[in-house]
């Protein structure tokens, strides 16, 4: 007989409030639609302006942010995590590249105590990662 249990990666005990920040949207609408079907509560944004709109509007509903690390307009994904974190310093935040050294050298080195993903990547792997991200002992500081 097979077993009927399903399978869970990180599956939030209550909703997590998310900003996914993505420039390409298809990479943004998958990868918000595996979020939710996880669980997660989503605000998409693609560039600086829009996260930080949506951060202004929703920032005590927001436990993580997950942003790529190279973004089109004035702010990239390190600088938009470092202005987050000086309103909320417990935020959690998720980076992800699809071009890692490039990125870093382009943007900068990443903050302490963020976890980072690097594109292409599967559904578990992103799950597990944002649950440690969200559940590391460190804080920020």
């Amino acid at each position: 007989m097979r077993s009927s249990k399903s399978v869970h990666y990180g599956v939030p005990k209550f909703k997590k409030g998310t900003v996914l920040v993505e420039d390409e949207k298809s990479v943004r609408e998958v990868v918000s639609s595996v979020l939710r079907l996880h669980g997660y509560k989503v605000l998409e944004a693609e560039d600086s302006e829009s996260t930080l709109n949506q951060f202004s509007k929703f920032k005590r509903d927001i436990d993580i942010l997950i942003t790529d690390v190279m973004l089109p307009g004035k702010l990239n994904g390190i600088q938009i995590a470092r202005l987050l974190r000086d309103e909320r310093p417990e935020l959690s935040v998720l980076f992800m590249s699809g071009y890692v050294q490039e990125a870093i050298t382009k943007s900068g080195s990443l903050p302490e105590n963020t976890g980072f993903i690097s594109k292409p990547f599967t559904t578990r792997a992103l799950l597990q990662i944002i649950n440690e991200t969200l559940h590391s002992d460190d804080s920020y500081s």
